[in-house]
């Protein structure tokens, strides 16, 4: 949405005429076009990006989370018996 809000911004400026529009028409072209590629590569790149650089790290997160857990102990262990009881 703030991407939209700031390619609109710079419209206006084609509209401009003499001097001013052949100065600043194509900055404002670069920008808008810079900010729609951004925009673009953001939601296709870099999903794709991020899943094949870390898919050795998820996949170890989850090989760690299917591990068994060793379940903790029940009842207190012979040696801690007697200081407990002082």
């Amino acid at each position: 949405m703030a991407t939209i809000a700031i390619c609109v911004v710079f419209v206006p400026i084609f509209l401009l005429k003499g001097t001013s529009k052949y100065l600043f028409s194509p900055l404002s072209m670069s920008v808008i076009l810079s900010l729609c590629a951004s925009f673009i590569l953001s939601f296709t790149l870099v999903p794709v990006l991020f899943k094949l650089l870390l898919k050795k790290y998820l996949e170890k997160t989850r090989a760690r989370a299917q591990r068994p857990r060793h379940p903790g102990p029940t009842e207190p262990q012979p040696f801690y018996c007697d200081p407990l009881w002082l």
